[in-house]
């Protein structure tokens, strides 16, 4: 579904923070986070980084997102990953793992330091 909505998403977005499942918060650093890269071209890439290691989870074009009951999805076919779109506009992307129900916290790449620093001060 080519739509405005979708267009939001195209850029460059990094993790900062997760709410596991269980309650625990999770405040990620400038080493260790998520990545998730979504080109005008329809490639969606999820890389994770962790203290030097990067490690690509998906690299696909076959993603989508819909509308289901009055809530946004993002849903990708191989290997098989679902997230509900709490939030998504010109600075932040919430999503929820519809499988572990974490709920992570993403800032566009040129925000995220911002948010990265803001951690810092929580610790």
């Amino acid at each position: 579904m080519e739509t405005l909505a979708e267009q939001l998403f195209f850029g460059i977005w990094r993790s900062y923070k997760t709410f596991k499942r269980l309650g625990n918060i999770c405040l990620d650093t400038e080493t260790s986070f998520q990545e998730f890269t979504f080109s005008t071209d329809r490639m969606l890439t999820i890389k994770f980084y962790e203290k030097g290691s990067i490690r690509t989870i998906v690299a696909t074009d076959q993603w989508v997102i819909s509308l289901q009951k009055g809530r946004h999805f993002l849903a990708i076919v191989a290997p098989k990953m679902n997230f509900e779109v709490i939030t998504v506009n010109h600075t932040v992307l919430v999503l929820v793992d519809t499988i572990s129900s974490e709920k992570t916290f993403f800032a566009r790449n040129h925000h995220w330091v911002e948010y990265i620093k803001s951690n810092k001060s929580i610790v």
